[in-house]
């Protein structure tokens, strides 16, 4: 399959690039945000952190996650530990979180762990983790990809595992970030 970074830099459309132009954003506009992504958000951080510990758990794998010292993520103290980690590792090769960040990723990770339905689903011998999945959208006629983080025969099941910050607001979160549509 394709590496992680390759595939971001595919020249496809993602979800929400493709509801953008349905919604009559200009292509042009919609290309251009897919070059130049605004940084991401803490919660971002988070996910992708708990998503990496997670998936490196199911495929028998060393996690690529450093955790900082207790300092926040705009002091130069944490931003000297991740150009150093970034040094060793390489630039976008490891998530760079606080303690802080690092300490709920992994208490996340170690309740999707322990689910029963995601045990169940990880325990199909065919599963395919992150596969990845090209066509053209049928609407808007772009070339589009996805990565589902879990493809299972057996069940017939397309999984995608997401957070949230408040589990009280979990519609609100699926409807704001179009979880949805994936």
């Amino acid at each position: 399959d394709i590496p992680n970074n390759d595939y971001h830099r595919m020249d496809c459309a993602n979800r929400g690039m493709v509801a953008a132009v349905a919604d009559g954003v200009p292509l042009a506009r919609v290309r251009y945000e897919f070059l130049h992504p605004d940084p991401p958000t803490p919660d971002l951080i988070i996910g992708s952190a708990t998503h990496e510990i997670v998936e490196a758990r199911v495929c028998d794998r060393t996690a690529m996650v450093a955790f900082g010292s207790d300092v926040g993520r705009r002091t130069k103290a944490f931003e000297y530990f991740k150009a150093e980690v970034e040094s060793v590792h390489g630039a976008g090769k490891i998530i760079v979180v606080t303690q802080e960040e690092g300490v709920l990723a992994k208490a996340i990770a170690v309740s999707v762990l322990s689910n029963p339905a995601f045990q169940a689903l990880v325990a199909d011998p065919e599963k395919l983790i992150e596969p990845t999945v090209i066509w053209e959208d049928c609407d808007t006629l772009l070339k589009c990809r996805a990565r589902p983080d879990i493809y299972t025969p057996a069940l017939e099941a397309c999984v995608d595992i997401k957070t949230t910050s408040d589990a009280s607001k979990l519609e609100y979160t699926i409807f704001k970030w179009g979880y949805h549509y994936q």
